[in-house]
């Protein structure tokens, strides 16, 4: 796969965002004022327009963005699944998927045609959609037909560009990967899908075979998948003005939720209180630990609806699952009064709108605060996040759904021979001299959980697990794994290394009979 870098850096100036409003047979039988709607958004971008029935006519829209100068936008319109598809329908060659944000017109009903409660989703949209382009998208090669009418000149002038578009698969960022690629296999793992494969100049996604619901971009502990329908950037923007003191804020909660969750949501009037932001993820496989910890350090009520138990994707949730169970843990043990993520779901879809129902009445208003969170890197975002909500939690944590990891050593088995810490790209594991004796030791906080060495370690006694105190992540703590004193030379006294080391090869020598080569093991090379 191919990176594309944006030609400039996005300005997140939310004029830079254009709104169109579809206003095609199934909006107008909603009577809907559209001047009044168009007016109540003035604020949220200069370039607001009403158009007929774009979604008869996918040129139209691609018309509409091509001629605007805006880097993002906005469609407002019947949200079914056949008027998104069209509406995502645009020309990928110049235009990624993701600048384009969908937003239910029929939401405004939910909110008892509330313009101002609507309003302030639009914003909140426009605010995810801004930070689209935070991170070079993926561009694949797509076969080009011959059965297409093109031009000769256009043929000539864009043969390239026809044969690579914009796609919404996960993008990697190599950087982040590399070190770990031979030993890591987390987003493997993660996908069902079997669309992760991993090569030695990467990983790549399988477009064909990518359901988009995120698992591998959750699960991946050093960031270098994300899901372009929502960064971590984009998380943290929507959670950040939430968080904001402005005088015209009126959302304090936000509900994730698929294509599925939104037609369910719209079918019920009146239903959505007016604080509560809805937005639209591909799956909410997509939220793991991370974003868990994001919406739990800002304070902000955040739920998540999967409204059918049947749903093709239900196989990803595992780790999102095993995530909120954690968080919950962590706030619990904690005793702070920050409000818990709330995964809701539910064998049948009118079971899980009644559960959502229960959830928003009884949710405690909490004023959001807005951490200071390190930005620049997914195992900092954890690193600080965790540090907010559970800066004196010395309990131990083991879930599934964790990105933090421990390792656990035989002290019969191993040597200390070094190969674990020599093969440890993330340099959580150091074996160093200390006195008179050599020690193991082990940063919780550095560790990925690649796996390099357990892989390695020719005892086979090292294992790698999901587990970890917070109070050790957050003060940075290492730990001696193992210690053991040091063998000196019988004649000259130069240090041989590790005494449980020479003593492995003493009885498997002593086994075969050979004590001439064992007496030969407490000397130095010189002196043999």
């Amino acid at each position: 796969m191919n990176k594309s870098t944006p030609s400039e850096i996005p300005n997140y100036n939310l004029n830079s965002c254009k709104v169109i409003i579809d206003n095609c047979s199934h909006t107008k039988s909603l009577g809907i004022d559209f001047k009044k709607l168009k007016s109540s958004l003035s604020d949220i971008s200069s370039d607001i327009v009403v158009s007929k029935s774009i979604c008869t006519s996918p040129n139209k829209l691609a018309e509409l963005l091509k001629n605007s100068g805006a880097k993002f936008f906005l469609v407002i319109g019947y949200g079914d699944y056949e008027h998104t598809k069209k509406y995502r329908e645009i020309d990928q060659i110049h235009f990624p998927p993701s600048i384009i944000q969908v937003i239910d017109i029929r939401l405004l009903d939910v909110y008892k045609n509330n313009n101002d409660a609507f309003k302030q989703t639009v914003k909140i949209n426009a605010l995810k959609v801004s930070h689209a382009l935070d991170i070079p998208l993926e561009r694949i090669h797509k076969p080009f037909k011959l059965s297409e009418s093109v031009s000769r000149r256009n043929l000539f002038r864009a043969a390239s560009a026809t044969l690579e578009e914009y796609s919404d698969i996960p993008a990697y960022q190599s950087r982040f990967c590399l070190p770990f690629i031979d030993s890591c296999t987390h987003c493997l793992d993660a996908c069902p899908y079997e669309a992760v494969v991993k090569e030695k100049t990467g990983i790549t996604i399988i477009d064909k075979s990518c359901v988009r619901c995120g698992a591998c971009c959750s699960d991946c502990p050093t960031g270098a998948l994300q899901l372009p329908d929502l960064l971590d950037s984009q998380l943290i923007a929507i959670n950040e003005y939430i968080a904001s003191a402005s005088k015209d804020k009126t959302v304090s909660r936000l509900l994730f939720t698929c294509q599925q969750g939104i037609e369910e949501i719209s079918k019920k009037k009146d239903f959505l209180p007016k604080d509560v932001g809805v937005i639209k993820v591909p799956c909410i496989a997509v939220f793991g630990f991370l974003q868990y910890l994001i919406a739990a350090s800002f304070r902000i009520n955040t739920l998540l609806l999967c409204p059918n138990e049947l749903c093709n994707l239900k196989q990803t949730l595992n780790y999102t699952k095993s995530a909120s169970i954690l968080v919950n843990k962590i706030l619990k043990a904690a005793k702070t009064t920050y409000p818990t993520p709330n995964l809701i779901e539910a064998d049948k879809i009118d079971n899980a709108m009644i559960l959502l129902k229960k959830s928003l009445e009884s949710q405690n208003q909490i004023s959001s605060k807005k951490p200071e969170l390190d930005k620049r890197s997914k195992r900092g975002l954890l690193n600080s996040a965790l540090s907010k909500i559970a800066p004196e939690v010395d309990t131990r944590f083991e879930e599934v759904g964790s990105l933090f990891f421990d390792i656990s050593i035989n002290n019969d088995d191993c040597t200390l021979c070094d190969a674990c810490s020599r093969v440890c790209q993330a340099n959580a594991i150091k074996q160093v001299p200390v006195d008179l004796s050599e020690e193991l030791t082990f940063w919780y906080r550095r560790c990925v959980g690649c796996c390099a060495c357990e892989k390695i370690c020719p005892e086979d006694c090292l294992d790698m697990k999901r587990r970890f105190i917070p109070k050790n992540i957050i003060d940075n703590i290492t730990e001696v794994k193992i210690k053991d004193s040091v063998a000196n030379c019988k004649k000259c006294g130069e240090s041989l290394g590790p005494y449980r080391k020479i003593q492995k090869i003493e009885k498997i020598l002593a086994k075969k009979g050979n004590t001439r080569l064992t007496n030969m093991l407490y000397l130095c090379r010189n002196c043999k």
